[in-house]
């Protein structure tokens, strides 16, 4: 009989960058020190920056020929398992998806789909019957998927996996590192962090804060990330100019470590007005993290992390007045601030570090080798 010691397992993760946060789950898993068994590893690179991101580019063809001569180099002899984790609900990337997972379920014993994003099964609603049959040829039937909660399996129930495991995500526990105190008289920060593109919720909340500002309230908006594209970009900067914002909201560019980590430290409350594809935010963790409150949306496993009124506040996607009612409430009690973000803060310890992560993945990966 096989020792669990000599099984072989194959992780393909497309790690940073560009930066987001499927990538930085993926890279924590790469780094883990699991010795128990052969964990290689082979990455995808289709993106080097966040506007290449579900777009079509020649040299993709040539990569993901180059993806499947580097698995095939490192497959001498067939896997165990593989792990896999598929793009979003997005049509060009499902063709990549779908001649990966044809030629990985030749390659493997097992393979295990990692669906990072929410509303995969939304990709229906964009292609042909023929397309369709593709993909539920390519998926079907595949020996497990990992969700990142409960109210995601409904998600992927059309490519009806052998099993079902809940993952959530987490983020390592740096608050003890970074640690800011705030001058009284200064005005509130509110902290956007993320892709800056339209389902990301970014012209909403730039909506809310000129509400705000024509109520005469003080408060300042910092942003931090990447421009989907240039579009975005310049339609982001012609808003807070035609509008007078400049005084109220700052871009910092993308960061990342610990440039990232002073902003957090600093701000007071995360904005996180999301409608995008993501399923569990690792933002809104890392927020958590920080102690610090949170405003984001009634959208897929949000409600799962963020408790209305508990540890933040929630609010319809796009509803820029109702995002402002509740940038407003928190503008003006300092007290409910705190305490949204120490039970935030205690939601975290207890769910959400990265050790916890961890710990359910590897768990996956023992069970997916040692039974049949």
């Amino acid at each position: 009989m096989e020792k669990i010691s000599d099984k072989r397992a194959l992780v393909i993760a497309q790690t940073p960058p560009p930066f987001h946060g499927q990538g930085i789950m993926q890279q924590y898993l790469v780094d883990a020190k699991w010795d128990w068994f052969r964990k290689d590893f082979v990455r995808m690179n289709f993106s080097d920056a966040i506007a290449e991101v579900g777009v079509f580019k020649f040299k993709k063809v040539i990569q993901l020929f180059d993806l499947i001569r580097r698995i095939q180099k490192s497959a001498t002899s067939k896997y165990d398992l593989i792990y896999y984790p598929p793009a979003g609900p997005h049509r060009i990337p499902i063709y990549r998806d779908i001649i990966i997972l044809f030629y990985l379920r030749m390659i493997s014993r097992k393979v295990v789909l990692h669906f990072h994003a929410g509303g995969i099964d939304q990709i229906f609603k964009k292609v042909t019957k023929a397309e369709a049959y593709f993909i539920r040829k390519a998926f079907t039937g595949v020996d497990a998927v990992i969700v990142l909660s409960e109210w995601l399996k409904k998600d992927v129930e059309w490519c009806k996996p052998k099993k079902y495991y809940v993952v959530g995500n987490g983020c390592e526990d740096v608050f003890k590192d970074f640690t800011s105190k705030r001058e009284q008289q200064e005005p509130v920060c509110f902290l956007f962090v993320g892709n800056l593109k339209k389902e990301k919720g970014i012209f909403t909340l730039l909506k809310s804060a000129l509400l705000l500002k024509n109520r005469g309230e003080t408060f300042i908006v910092k942003c931090i990330g990447s421009f989907h594209n240039e579009h975005e970009k310049n339609a982001f900067v012609t808003f807070i100019s035609e509008n007078g914002l400049d005084p109220y909201v700052q871009y910092l560019g993308h960061k990342s470590g610990s440039d990232k980590w002073k902003e957090f430290a600093g701000a007071d409350v995360l904005c996180h007005p999301t409608y995008e594809t993501e399923g569990m935010p690792v933002t809104i963790l890392e927020a958590m993290m920080f102690q610090k409150p949170v405003i984001t949306t009634r959208w897929r496993s949000i409600p799962d992390m963020i408790q209305n009124k508990a540890n933040g506040l929630l609010f319809e996607p796009q509803n820029d007045i109702e995002l402002a009612d509740h940038m407003h409430r928190l503008i003006h009690n300092k007290d409910e601030r705190t305490l949204m973000g120490e039970r935030g803060r205690k939601d975290f310890l207890a769910n959400y570090t990265i050790e916890k992560h961890l710990e359910k993945l590897e768990v996956v990966f023992k069970d997916m080798l040692t039974s049949d």
